[in-house]
């Protein structure tokens, strides 16, 4: 009986480890100076892909406070492959429901987001990869946006 119940506990903690792994290979913040968002100020991060037959999950992460003005945001995201090649697409998110409660978690006046930008996205070829991350709002700069990153994950 003792056996069985020292069985049980090694494989709940077994679960329990495995099920807190993370599977990012990037996952950064890059703080905007001032809060004040420029479109001289990309945000670029760089992902070596060593398997093109993952797929994987890519996220913006951003947090503002309550100074940004706007229930959405606009960015224009540009991946660049290992052989220069170049991908740019505009694309909004909302940051706000309808009534105006901001969306993600919050800790006092700052609000963070994950929001999702490419979901089960495969890599062409191996190799490090350069994604670049504008503001393409019509505001410059773009006020309350503290920090700004991206995430790679791994498609469990």
């Amino acid at each position: 009986m003792k056996n069985r119940f020292i069985i049980f506990v090694i494989g709940v903690l077994l679960v329990t480890q495995q099920s807190c792994v993370d599977n990012a290979i990037v996952d950064n913040f890059f703080t905007i100076p001032n809060q004040h968002w420029t479109y001289a100020q990309p945000i670029k991060t760089v992902v070596e892909i060593t398997n093109t037959t993952q797929n994987y999950n890519l996220f913006i992460n951003l947090r503002h406070t309550d100074a940004y003005k706007y229930a959405n945001i606009w960015f224009k995201v540009t991946i660049v492959s290992p052989d220069k090649k170049k991908k740019t697409e505009r694309i909004e998110f909302n940051l706000a429901t309808t009534d105006g409660a901001w969306l993600g978690t919050t800790a006092g006046d700052l609000f963070t987001c994950q929001l999702p930008y490419k979901q089960n996205f495969s890599f062409a070829q191996k190799g490090k990869y350069l994604i670049v991350v504008e503001q393409n709002m019509r505001d410059n700069p773009l006020d309350g946006i503290n920090d700004l990153g991206l995430r790679v994950e791994t498609v469990k």
